[in-house]
């Protein structure tokens, strides 16, 4: 079995436009934090806002699976279970 110790995802969001983007990363930013095995940051490019999330605990893939998808259910991107 394969063990990471480190984890980092990136999620690209296109919007339709800077303004979409800016909302988009505002709202996303709120939620940034740093904890004692994880850190997650927003930063807007033009259209494209990117979500950087980083594991280091002693289950970094599953972590950041989570954190994941927290982002994207907080996007409407996956259904609330």
């Amino acid at each position: 079995m394969v063990r990471f110790t480190r984890v980092k995802v990136v999620l690209i969001l296109h919007a339709r436009s800077p303004e979409e983007a800016e909302a988009v990363a505002a709202a996303l930013a709120a939620d940034d934090a740093g904890g004692s095995c994880s850190a997650v940051s927003t930063r807007r490019e033009g259209e494209r806002v990117a979500i950087e999330i980083e594991c280091w605990c002693s289950s970094p893939l599953t972590r950041a699976r989570s954190l994941a998808d927290d982002v994207l259910r907080s996007l409407g991107a996956i259904p609330l279970r």
